[in-house]
């Protein structure tokens, strides 16, 4: 079967199930194929506020924050640690508190691993820290011009 739009009101089909072609007019309750007023404004209004939302980022981006506001600072990777007085600790992380500047040094036991490993004990192992320095942030200030 066919269908065939004619008018507003109308719809007219074609059947070819005989061997003449029949043709009826089948009417369809005064619908429009056509959206109307109202469908077309809420189509455009969700249109509007998908856009909004999809465009949210680029006028107005969100702020990153390269670091947590947690109060310690751990640097990436291992360094040889060594103490105000000369001695030296080994490979081990380090620590700053960003309150009050102090530097901490925490050793690996194991050279050039990132957490503390010790091979000849089963049990975890844990590194004690050594106070290596101290930043004197409060000794900084901001110059006015």
């Amino acid at each position: 079967m066919r269908w065939l739009a004619r008018s507003r009101a109308r719809l007219l089909y074609e059947s070819d199930n005989s061997l003449f072609s029949i043709r009826r007019e089948v009417y369809s309750g005064g619908t429009s194929n056509r959206p109307d007023l109202y469908t077309k404004f809420v189509l455009t209004v969700i249109a509007i506020l998908m856009a909004l939302i999809a465009l949210q980022p680029v006028v107005r981006p969100t702020a990153v924050e390269a670091q947590s506001s947690a109060p310690f600072y751990i640097e990436p990777g291992t360094v040889n640690l060594r103490l105000p007085d000369g001695s030296s600790l080994g490979d081990g992380r380090i620590v700053i508190n960003r309150e009050t500047g102090d530097v901490w040094g925490f050793p690996t036991l194991t050279p050039g691993m990132l957490y503390p490993l010790d091979p000849m004990n089963s049990k975890p192992a844990l590194s004690k820290p050594a106070l290596l320095g101290r930043f004197d942030f409060h000794a900084m200030s901001v110059t006015t011009r």
